[in-house]
């Protein structure tokens, strides 16, 4: 037909559904003081994901936020492509659920309400399953 538009859409742009639910998220961020929160727990998850930089494999620990990466050895990834997946494993059957971040390092990204005992069974989890897979 001359001149007919074709429109289109996807089910998540700009629905009014997920905008709601993301205002009601961002209010919950606010009135729990979640920012605050994350900014206390900074240092703590830094201090504890570090004590993984002596584990076996392990090349880098980087942090920012609430946020961490555990970078594998680069030797050992070159002699070991699947070295991360077996770390992903490992960490589920030791209580972590993670996963292989840009295919060398696992990523570290607990909810904003995770305290500071659970930061370190977290990084207990993960050292277990380093060594589990190490040795």
């Amino acid at each position: 037909m001359p001149g007919a538009v074709f429109r289109h859409g996807y089910t998540y742009s700009g629905h009014a559904g997920a905008a709601a639910a993301a205002m009601a998220n961002l209010d919950i961020i606010e009135s729990e003081g979640l920012v605050a929160r994350v900014a206390a727990l900074e240092p703590v998850l830094d201090r504890e994901v570090r004590r993984l930089e002596s584990a076996p494999g392990v090349g880098e620990v980087r942090t920012v936020g609430l946020t961490a990466a555990v970078a594998f050895d680069p030797a050992q990834l070159a002699a070991d492509a699947g070295l991360p997946e077996r770390v992903v494993g490992a960490a589920l059957r030791h209580g972590v659920a993670t996963r292989v971040l840009r295919g060398h390092a696992l990523q570290i990204s607990p909810p904003f309400v995770i305290t500071e005992a659970e930061i370190t069974t977290m990084v207990d989890g993960l050292g277990a399953a380093l060594d589990e897979v190490a040795g």
